[in-house]
């Protein structure tokens, strides 16, 4: 046996160890008290893609759910429609309604947030030179944490969104540089409140979001469609995470920023047939892709889609999927 073959079969051999440990690791029956359960809220995504009220979504989420945290967005096309004329309206009314009901907010700031087309430029940016777009976007930036950073609500900030991920979205490869000089800034702001970024859980290295932050926040998807390949169904473990998280620094702080419950309908949901969204996404695979979190060991899972659950319901005449997800998290 040649030295090649003798060091691949060591290294599979630990693979092989390190999975296994991490299957027989696994706690698949944690008391749901011993987790942060929270969710991602997007007024846009509800506003324009759903033609949802959104407010009457938001406050019907925050009523109804138990969830103990949520991650609101400041999109920049949104908060900056015009260069130098700011308008916070939607986010002050989201934060205040949240401490109302004493649920905790992540802030987004950048240019890359939450939904399609993932990049949020104002069409006045979009005219501006990369130099001069950047200084815009940190302007922006400083205006959103200097707002918020007092807010009694807020408990960490989130810079940029899966920022590594190129191929997905309808932007431009992230400038390294411009994130680092985002997170400094926000740091250097808001001392008191921790920074964090994201990073797909499937398709990204975490380990290079470690450069950026020691908070990382990981999506989870099972059930992906492509307009060639058709509908995946991810054949990956719960251990696969559990065992990405054992070989992440030690000092790194991972959970699950985004678990997918809803269908996946990249670009717009409003070309996917009802059955097909039900059929990807309904009670039963909600509640399986809740389990399946909770066994991955990661003590804090943000959901993802429940602006989806309540159009189902008011639009569609389908409340099963949020009547089951008021029975899946903890309430005080």
């Amino acid at each position: 046996m040649n030295k090649k073959s003798y060091w691949s079969i060591i290294l599979l051999a630990w693979i092989v160890f390190f999975g296994v440990a991490a299957i027989f690791s696994l706690d698949y029956s944690r008391p749901r008290e011993t987790i942060i359960f929270g969710a991602t809220f997007s007024q846009k995504y509800a506003r324009y893609s759903l033609g949802l009220n959104w407010q009457e979504a938001y406050n019907a989420l925050l009523n109804d759910m138990g969830f103990k945290e949520l991650r609101l967005m400041t999109y920049w096309d949104d908060g900056e429609p015009e260069r130098g004329s700011f308008n916070f309206s939607d986010t002050d009314w989201m934060l205040g309604e949240a401490y109302k009901h004493n649920v905790d907010i992540n802030l987004v700031v950048g240019m890359r947030q939450p939904r399609w087309p993932e990049c949020h430029i104002p069409g006045w940016a979009r005219q501006l030179s990369k130099e001069e777009r950047d200084k815009a976007l940190l302007t922006y930036v400083k205006k959103t944490v200097e707002r918020y950073k007092n807010n009694p609500g807020l408990v960490r900030w989130q810079v940029e969104n899966e920022p590594l991920l190129e191929f997905f979205g309808e932007c431009e490869p992230m400038d390294k540089t411009l994130l680092k000089k985002e997170i400094q800034l926000v740091q250097s702001l808001d001392p008191a409140h921790p920074v964090f970024t994201t990073a797909s859980g499937e398709l990204d290295n975490w380990n290079d979001m470690t450069e950026f932050s020691d908070m990382v926040g990981v999506s989870l998807y099972r059930i992906i469609s492509k307009r060639i390949i058709g509908t995946v169904y991810y054949p990956l473990p719960p251990a696969f995470y559990a065992w990405r998280a054992a070989f992440s620094p030690k000092q790194t702080t991972l959970f699950i920023s985004e678990l997918q419950a809803e269908p996946w309908t990249v670009p717009s949901i409003q070309n996917v047939p009802l059955e097909t969204q039900l059929k990807h996404m309904n009670a039963k695979k909600l509640e399986d892709h809740v389990n399946f979190a909770v066994a991955t060991g990661f003590d804090r899972i943000w959901l993802w889609g429940v602006e989806w659950w309540y159009w189902l319901k008011v639009n569609k005449q389908h409340p099963e999927v949020w009547d089951v997800a008021k029975t899946l998290f903890p309430k005080e």
